[in-house]
Formats: C-alpha cells, structure tokens, sequence
C-alpha cells in the first residue's frame, strides 16, 4: 500500500499527547500499534492511509478525546520551540498562512492546497486531492484547530475559521475562510526588540571603549524608546485582544444561531423521517415531502416527480406551494426523456442523467439555455432560486425532487447538503414503498386465487348438489311419466270409442223419434232430453271431442319431455340437437302462470344444431329464460333469436326489462350473486349457465344498458366443436 503521510505528523501527535496525558499514554498507543517509537521519530519515513486511520481509532480510544486532531492542531504553535516561534513571530500571519500550505503538500503527499487571500487579514484555502483520494476526517480537524493556532505565534487571538465545504458532506473539495486578528501593531514590537538590541550593543561598546555621558545618554535613550514602543505594542495588543473579543463573542453566537438552525433541521429530518416510516403508500409519501419542504424547510414551493418506466417520462406525483392553476398545470405536464436521458427541455431529466444536485440561483441564465416550451414553463412557476436532486436506489432511476424560493431569497451550499440529505430519505422511503406495494399486489393476487379456487370449489359443490337434486327430480319425473302415462293411453284410445259410441246413440235417439208413435213415450222423451240438454250437447260434440283430443295431446307432449328431462347426462351421451327444438321443449315445461303475459319470439333455423347432452344444454336455456322473465316481472318481450355465423352458431336471449347496471354486470356470473329478495334465488343459476356453455365450447356475453334491457349472446366457435 502507498504511504502518503509523513511521520513528522504523528511525531508532533505524539508530543501533544504525552503532554496532556503522559508517557504511559503514548507507550501503550506505539504498544497497541506494535510501532517502535524511533522508527516512527525518522523525519524521512511515511505511513500508509490504513495506518493513518488505524493510529486514529487507537489515540482516541487512550486519550478519551474524539477532538484530538483538533487539539493537536491548536497546539500547533507550541509544538515550535521557544527559538522557532520567536524566528517566525517577526514575520506576518501571510508569511505563516504560505509556508503552512506548502509544508502540508510535502508531509501528505496526496493532498493538494491553494491559499488566496480575501482581504486585510482574511484568507482562503481550498483542500482537493490527487487520484480520488479522500482522507480521514481528523484530517479536517487538525487542520482547523491548526490554522485557529497560528496568530498565537505572535501574541495574537486565536483565528476564526469557517469550514465552508467539506468533502465529508457532499463538497467535491473542502474549503476554510479564515478571519485573522489585526496584527499591523507587530511592527512596534518588532522596533522595539531592535532598539533595545542597539542600546545593549552601545552600552557594552561604551564599556569595551571610552565610557562617556554622551554613550550613556544615547543608549539610555535608545533603552526608553524602546520601552515606550514595547509599551505602545502591548496597548495595542490588548486593545485589540478586546476587539478580537468582541468579534469573538459574535462570532460565537453567529455559531450558536447556526448551531440551533441545525438542531432544528436535524429535528425536522427525524420527524420527517419517522413520519415518511410510518407511511407505505407511494402517493402519500409524496404529499408528505413536499409538505414538509414547504412547512417545516421554509421553501416556498416543492413539487416531486416520479419516474415512468412505461412512458419513458417524469410525471409530478405531488406539488404544493403554487397558485391552483399553476399546480394544475405542473402535475398535468409531464416531461418525456429518450433511452439516453437527453431532452431539449433540461432539468429534469438532466438531473437524473448527471445524478448531481442542481442549486440554480441565476433563474433568467438557466432559462435561456432551455428550449422555448421549457423555459415559459420555468417562467412562469416565477422562481428566484431552485433546487434539483434526483432520486435514486443504487443505479435505477426513481424520481426528482424540487423545492423554490420566490421571495428573493437564494440558496447556499448548506441549502444543498440538506436536501441531498432528503433526498436519501425520500427515495429510501419510496423503495420501501414500491416493496410493499409489490408484496400487497403478490398478497391480493394470492387471495383472488383462493377466492377464486374457493368459489369453484363451492360451485362444484353446489353442481354436484344440483346434480343430485336434478337426478332425484328426473327419477321422479320418469316415475311421474310413466304413472300419468298410462291413463293418458286409456284415454286416448277410449275416446275414439266413447265418441263413436255417441255418435251411434244419436242415430238411434233419431229413429227411436220418428217410430215411436205414442205420444205419451215421446214426450217423456222430450223430457228427457230437455232434462239432460242433449240437443246442445249433441250439437257441440265435435267440438268437445276436438278440445278433448287437442288437450290429451298437450299431456302427451308433457309427458314426453318429463321423459326426456328425466334422463341421467352422466348416462346420456352428446348428440346433434336443434337449438330451436331444445328451446320450444323448455317452453313446453315452463307452466303459464310462471310466463304470466310475457311475449316470447323465437326465431332462427330448426337446422342450426350442435353437439350437446341435450338435458344439460335445455337446463342452462330455461336459466336464461327464466332470468328473463323474471328481469321484466311476467310481462315485456323476450326475444330469442338463433343465427349461424361464421365462426359457429350464435344464441341470443334479448328481454325488455330494466338491464343490469354496470357496477354488477361481472358480478352476476359470480357464484351465489343475486339480485332477487331472499328466498327467491340461490345465485347459481348464471354459474351453471356459464359452466354447461363453456363445457360445450361456448362463451357467454352481456351487453345491457340501464333502461335498455339485457341481451345475452351465446357463442359457440367451430374450431372447439367437441
């Protein structure tokens, strides 16, 4: 590994640490790091970053000091000597300030330092590093501690030092303005160390010489001026000690006032992020950041936008702050970007394409160099300073995060390490969001899937009942058949007889009329004739006979479907049926009073047919029309129409009722859904209808209007003929 820090920096570590905390302190440290302590003393010898750190952990584990490269520092004008702070305190603080930068660029070979000065006694210098390397951060604080330290080498104040920026916090370099005391009084000092030297040298020449009143005068003069410059640069000092003071005592509080601002915004950061824990939804995150940019972070305005993977876009998910037409204009804008990222209107997708912060104090500037569209829709939000972050997990792609002034006020490098800092939290939040959503996707996929495994497990249940239900009714229904179809037999084949007979009786009712000559014998049978209303009987016997036989054969027709509904379907096996037979054979069992004084038109082909167990297929169209006449309570139209289309036959059930609202119209299908008062409907029926189509290879469709009726069309495609 590379060594980059010279020993002379742990040397003068070492030194500060065996004057505050003794030799057994820096003993166990060199013991700890099993380092010989005059190899470690050897000027030319450096240490590996690794051992840097390392060295850190330790001395800071014996000492209790977590500040003690800071301390080192500030001990930073002892650590010269009497000798070498007398030599250096008849330069200046400037002198100081260059040597300092440039003995740091030799004793840390990876740093890079550049000192600029500002003004009267004030100076910067900005720290960056060779080859992306980043020191520790002890590194930032003896450096702070140190340059505070150098105006005590001439009697002066501690300096004040400003770390402006901060590798550590997001800076791509650190920076310290550094404030030193008035120090142009010195040079009283400086002449009077020199006019006391001239009057000691005169006296001793006097001494050595010719001893004269004239020397002694000249000497002692020189001896009072020089009191009285010596008294002149104390007065001088101490007057500035007090005005270093005074600024110093500001400048506490200028740091005590920044120290609340920043106990108040970390408060904010732990509330906000424990509010944003306790949320798992995506859009409600959203609102609680801008809200909390604009409420708690004194921004004027905030608006967050997401990513669109599937538009390829950045849509605003939330934004608060701005006139209700300008946010209705923000959130119904969203701003496209290609598979690279670049897009003529900048900002956003710029942002996410650099994954840098964007703090914009110049609005008019940076509006000029978007396109027209982008630049009206900056203008018109009427910003005077902005802020960008964008919002990442790891390397994809999540959102954008804004927040605005409009007030004049502009933003700093503070403003920017904040919202990094809330940008973390967002996009950490959203991930966990996006998480939970996917699992609660993944959960209710699951439970539509045993919902749906559970219906159908109650549908068979519940057809294996019908089934059931419908083989006990078809025995009986076959017992039925059979028991009314024997005197149905008798009667069928005694009528005939009976009327024969009748007629036969007739002949000889009129001949008995016409021979019988007594008259008392044919008016008793006038009697009897008037008695029984024969003549009218007689006259209506066709008549009779003709209802007679039509309603014995209705019986027979009765009869005959019971026969044929009695049949078993596991027994039965699939056929050819006309569709139209099938439905006038329902029609046939469904009784008048049920029909009531609905219409019922059938039309189509008796040659449509398909292939089907005639029972099942009959149950599921006495469904449809019973559904129907119960949709439209015993009166309306229903009309059946059987038509071949190209694909196969089509069956349609079109009644006048009320229709099916939206709202229920897939619900209807759903196993024990009904619309009808309890104890009118089990909510199986349509379930069953479904099940008995399917199985024949057909699909069912609704298409209903409120007001407008239902229609239900019966698809049966050729290419799944069974």
């Amino acid at each position: 590994m590379e060594k980059i820090y010279s020993n002379k920096i742990w040397v003068s570590f070492l030194r500060y640490i065996e004057k505050n905390h003794g030799k057994n302190t820096v003993r166990d440290i060199l013991n700890e790091l099993s380092v010989d302590e005059v190899e470690l003393s050897d000027p030319a010898g450096f240490q590996t970053d690794e051992w840097a750190i390392r060295f850190a952990e330790v001395a800071m584990k014996y000492t209790n000091d977590s500040q003690l490269a800071y301390h080192c520092g500030l001990n930073f004008s002892d650590s010269l000597g009497i000798i070498g702070s007398m030599a250096i305190g008849y330069t200046s603080p400037e002198v100081v300030m260059d040597q300092v930068v440039k003995i740091e660029t030799q004793i840390a070979l990876k740093t890079q330092l550049k000192m600029e000065k500002l003004g009267n006694n004030r100076y910067k210098v900005a720290v960056s590093f060779k080859d992306g390397f980043l020191e520790h951060e002890m590194g930032c604080q003896n450096r702070v501690g140190g340059y505070e330290a150098i105006p005590r080498i001439f009697g002066l104040p501690y300096a004040k030092v400003d770390h402006t920026k901060c590798r550590f916090k997001g800076a791509e370099q650190c920076e310290y303005l550094i404030t030193m005391p008035e120090s142009g009084f010195i040079i009283y000092k400086k002449i009077s160390a020199i006019t006391f030297l001239s009057a000691t040298v005169w006296f001793l020449i006097s001494f050595a010489t010719a001893f004269s009143q004239t020397n002694l005068l000249g000497a002692g003069g020189l001896f009072v001026l020089g009191i009285v410059l010596y008294t002149k640069y104390k007065s001088r000092q101490a007057q500035e000690s007090l005005k270093w003071s005074i600024f110093s005592t500001e400048a506490l509080i200028n740091q005590n006032s920044e120290l609340m601002y920043s106990n108040r915004q970390i408060s904010h950061l732990q509330k906000f992020t424990v509010d944003l824990n306790r949320s798992t939804s995506i859009q409600q995150l959203c609102d609680l950041t801008v809200g909390f940019l604009t409420k708690e972070f004194d921004y004027g305005s905030s608006q967050i936008w997401l990513v669109d993977n599937v538009e390829k876009s950045v849509v605003c998910r939330s934004a608060k702050g701005y006139p209700e037409q300008m946010e209705k204009l923000i959130r119904s804008t969203p701003f496209a970007f290609e598979e690279n990222w670049k897009n003529p209107e900048g900002i956003l997708a710029q942002t996410l394409h650099d994954r840098k912060t964007l703090v914009v104090n110049e609005v008019e500037e940076t509006s000029s160099k978007l396109s027209s569209s982008g630049a009206d829709f900056l203008r018109q939000l009427n910003l005077s300073s902005f802020i960008v972050t964008p919002l990442f997990e790891i390397t994809r792609p999540i959102g954008v995060l804004a927040a605005e002034h409009h007030d004049g006020r502009k933003l700093d490098n503070k403003d920017k390490l904040l919202f990094q800092s809330i940008s973390n939290i967002v996009a950490n939040a959203l991930v966990k969001a996006e998480l939970f959503a996917s699992m609660e996707d993944k959960i209710q996929e699951k439970t539509r899937d045993l919902e749906f495994t559970s219906r159908q497990l109650l549908v068979a249940k519940e057809m294996a009942i019908q089934s059931e239900k419908m083989s006990s009714l078809g025995q009986m229904a076959a017992g039925v058949a059979h028991e009314i179809n024997n005197p149905l037999n008798f009667l069928v084949n005694v009528i005939p007889e009976i009327r024969r007979d009748m007629e036969g009786l007739n002949k000889i009712r009129l001949i008995a009329e016409g021979s019988i000559e007594n008259k008392e014998r044919m008016l008793e049978i006038k009697q009897i004739e008037k008695s029984y209303d024969l003549e009218s009987h007689l006259e209506e016997m066709e008549f009779v006979f003709g209802r007679i036989k039509k309603a014995l054969n209705k019986s027979a027709q009765i009869v005959n479907s019971l026969k044929v509904f009695s049949r078993s379907s596991d027994k039965e096996k699939v056929s050819e049926e006309s569709f139209r037979q099938m439905i006038s054979e329902v029609l046939e069992l469904i009784p008048k009073t049920n029909i009531g004084e609905t219409k019922i038109n059938i039309s189509g082909s008796e040659n449509i047919t398909w292939s089907v167990n005639k029972n099942e297929m009959e149950q599921a169209i006495l469904i449809f029309i019973n559904n129907a006449i119960d949709a439209m309570e015993k009166q309306g139209e229903l009309k059946i129409v059987i038509r071949e289309e190209a694909e196969g036959p089509m069956l349609l059930f079109k009644d006048s009722g009320p229709g099916v609202p939206p709202e229920i119209q897939r619900k209807i299908f759903d196993p024990f859904y009904t619309t009808k008062p309890p104890g009118k409907g089990t909510g199986l029926g349509l379930t069953i209808a479904t099940e008995i189509v399917k199985k024949y290879g057909g699909k069912i469709e609704l298409i209903s209007k409120p007001g407008e009726g239902a229609s239900f069309l019966l698809y049966f495609e050729n290419t799944r003929r069974q």
